[in-house]
């Protein structure tokens, strides 16, 4: 890209190591410092993966030589942009497949524990006995088997680690949230040990042309959780279809169609917020 003394010792891209090769292999130009110092703003401001995936994509769609050296980074923050985007566009599919579960279970072990705040003998239990107490047989009459019993002590061993989380689930308009301030790897535990019952919120037996069962809601509940994370995390999600089906699937076993809810979010309009300035400084990851 450029001769020494640029860019310098201590340059971050130098240290980006898989970034500054990128450069190299895209750029058609010898950088002045200007421009090495626009490329290393660059590289101190967006995210390291999402910035390399989009330099290696313009290398492949480009033909640099034809195109000014400004143009050349502009195409870089168009990639990046469309990237950002496309992650964008996974986050009310996450949403609606977790809340759907969180939703339907809350329902469910309500109406099956006979009370919304059916998790307080959970946590007078605990309190009473903790982890390594005698085993915990009931719950409101409902006989627990000894795995489950033993996930839900953990799982609330867990929830009372964090006070403030702990805080907000005890105040009165929260009793019944009890799902809601799980974390959403958590709510696998209800399928895999208490299966008989957490099961029992499909409205749906056969999706996608196949039979529900404990290991395809195991594993397609993984893959939502995983794309979730990296998501949230903002790191970029390099194959989304096995991600797409698995919430499909999951989200048909209760009866929502989650093509018809895209169809909604593509004509859904809302009002794009304002900037105050649109002139100064330099162009963000759009």
């Amino acid at each position: 890209m450029t001769s020494e003394p640029y860019p310098g010792t201590d340059s971050i891209l130098k240290r980006q190591v898989d970034i500054m090769e990128a450069l190299a292999e895209y750029v058609s130009f010898v950088a002045t410092p200007r421009q090495v110092a626009e490329f290393e703003l660059d590289a101190t401001r967006l995210h390291p993966t999402l910035l390399r995936d989009s330099i290696l994509e313009a290398t492949i769609t480009k033909h640099s030589s034809t195109r000014h050296a400004t143009e050349q980074r502009r195409l870089i923050h168009s990639i990046y942009a469309r990237k950002t985007k496309e992650m964008a566009a996974l986050y009310p599919l996450i949403f609606s497949t977790e809340n759907a579960y969180r939703a339907a279970l809350t329902n469910y072990y309500h109406s099956y524990f006979g009370a919304e705040d059916w998790w307080k003998k959970l946590e007078a239990w605990y309190l009473k006995e903790g982890l390594r107490g005698q085993r915990l047989e009931f719950i409101n009459g409902k006989r627990l088997g000894v795995k489950f019993a033993t996930t839900l002590l953990r799982v609330f061993d867990k929830l009372a680690a964090d006070p403030d989380n702990f805080t907000s689930l005890r105040r009165q308009e929260n009793k019944g949230r009890f799902f809601y301030h799980l974390a959403f790897g958590q709510l696998s535990f209800f399928f895999d040990d208490d299966w008989s019952n957490a099961s029992s919120i499909f409205s749906n037996q056969i999706v996608l042309g196949q039979r529900i069962s404990k290991t395809s809601t195991l594993e397609n509940l993984e893959k939502v959780r995983l794309v979730r994370n990296e998501v949230f995390h903002s790191n970029p999600v390099k194959n989304t279809s096995n991600f797409v089906r698995a919430a499909e699937a999951l989200l048909l076993a209760l009866d929502l169609n989650l093509g018809r809810f895209d169809q909604d979010l593509r004509s859904a309009q809302y009002q794009r917020p304002n900037f105050g300035d649109t002139a100064t400084g330099n162009i963000p990851p759009l």
